[in-house]
């Protein structure tokens, strides 16, 4: 159903209900809020990107915690990127393997590998591993990021 959204609706939509319901914006196309059955309210976003032959739905926040400008102005970035070509989703995932694969390039992790690796197996292991620990990981060279070197 096709209505202008308002504080007022969304407050009304905030309560239990026997099913499910689902109301789109009028203002803005594509926008829209799902009321649960437990009265849970969620703004979405829904298009289908430019070269994708199904429609993505992204959820933009719930009501009480997010405004209605708030999640209209989210979603207008949402659809605008979609309109763009760009999945949001795929963005995000991409983002947090970048995230992920400089986090697993820190020295702290490089370290601890190889403590794992090489100095358990040795005699003086246990001073070895307490020297990296303090005087390498925690002594402030793990704070920066591990570069190639250049050749």
């Amino acid at each position: 159903m096709k209505q202008t959204l308002s504080d007022r609706k969304l407050r009304s939509l905030a309560r239990p209900r026997s099913a499910p319901q689902e109301i789109w914006d009028q203002q803005l196309r594509g926008f829209g809020c799902r009321a649960s059955k437990q009265g849970t309210v969620s703004f979405f976003a829904m298009r289908r990107p430019r070269g994708s032959a199904k429609s993505v739905r992204i959820k933009v926040g719930d009501f009480p915690t997010m405004s209605l400008s708030e999640a209209r102005s989210r979603a207008r970035a949402l659809l605008r990127e979609m309109q763009d070509g760009v999945d949001p989703r795929a963005r995000k995932a991409a983002e947090a393997r970048a995230e992920a694969a400089k986090q697993a390039s820190s020295f702290a992790v490089i370290a601890e590998t190889f403590i794992a690796r090489h100095v358990a197996s040795k005699r003086t292991a246990h001073a070895i591993e307490q020297l990296i620990r303090r005087e390498l990981i925690y002594g402030g060279i793990a704070r920066s990021r591990i570069s190639p070197a250049l050749t």
